[in-house]
């Protein structure tokens, strides 16, 4: 903490990370975001250092697959937050929440050449639910947990957070954000009534698995569902088995 109460912009992210409960961050250490690196060192969090990023990233993805909760992903600028890229652009295919804190150069040395000065929107905008850059250390908190609630949230997936460099050292007194519950989908009456018009019409019906959040209480209701009706069950390749061992691994610990 900083004089009058107030705390740096780095350790509110780090406050706002235990707030949302999170357990561990996997993470490559850099010079952008030392301010987050040494509120780490007094906190609960449990920090998993790597060698490489990608495998940071790839560990993560782990932890969100059985956990269902955002993975934790910190690194810095440049080679860095290219290494991780690849995580990223899993999470977004397989639908996995994470959410990666990239280390950025200060605010007052962009647009002159700064070393490993990049684009984080030219480089994750593709590939990510959201990228978001924190700007001032009044909203590190906030933005940090809207980056949980839009990874989580609706089809899961990636969030991109910023972190400059000059921004974690800037003291705030802005609260920390309470935990956002994330929207989930649902299928209506009428959606229910329609798929069975036309499970009742087809001649040779054929239901197609995939997506993430898969338990296996859902896919064994799943299967009673299928079997009940006499439906052929096709799979995505390797998804709905990966996810059906992860849940049953996560509930072998519970």
């Amino acid at each position: 903490m900083t004089e009058g109460g107030a705390r740096t912009a780095g350790a509110a992210i780090v406050a706002q990370l235990e707030t949302l409960g999170v357990q561990r961050a996997y993470l490559v250490p850099g010079e952008s975001y030392l301010e987050v690196l040494d509120a780490l060192h007094d906190s609960p969090i449990h920090t998993v250092v790597c060698r490489q990023e990608g495998g940071a990233g790839f560990m993560a993805l782990a932890e969100a697959r059985l956990t269902g909760t955002p993975g934790v992903v910190m690194v810095t600028r440049g080679p860095g937050a290219a290494n991780a890229a690849i995580a990223v652009h899993t999470a977004w295919q397989d639908a996995i929440p994470l959410v990666l804190l990239v280390g950025l150069i200060p605010v007052a040395d962009r647009d002159r050449e700064s070393f490993q000065e990049f684009s984080l929107t030219g480089w994750f905008g593709s590939t990510a639910k959201r990228v978001l850059t924190i700007e001032h250390p009044d909203r590190a908190a906030a933005q940090l947990a809207e980056a949980f609630a839009v990874a989580a949230a609706g089809r899961p997936g990636p969030v991109v957070v910023g972190l400059p460099e000059d921004v974690l050292v800037r003291p705030t007194t802005v609260p920390l954000e309470p935990v956002r519950s994330a929207g989930s989908g649902a299928v209506s009456t009428a959606q229910s009534d329609a798929l069975y018009a036309q499970l009742d019409a087809a001649r040779r019906p054929l239901v197609i698995v995939g997506g993430s959040r898969w338990s296996a209480g859902a896919a064994a209701e799943l299967t009673g569902w299928a079997e009940r009706h006499g439906l052929p069950v096709a799979t995505a390749p390797a998804r709905l088995a990966r996810r059906v061992r992860a849940a049953r691994l996560l509930h072998a610990h519970d």
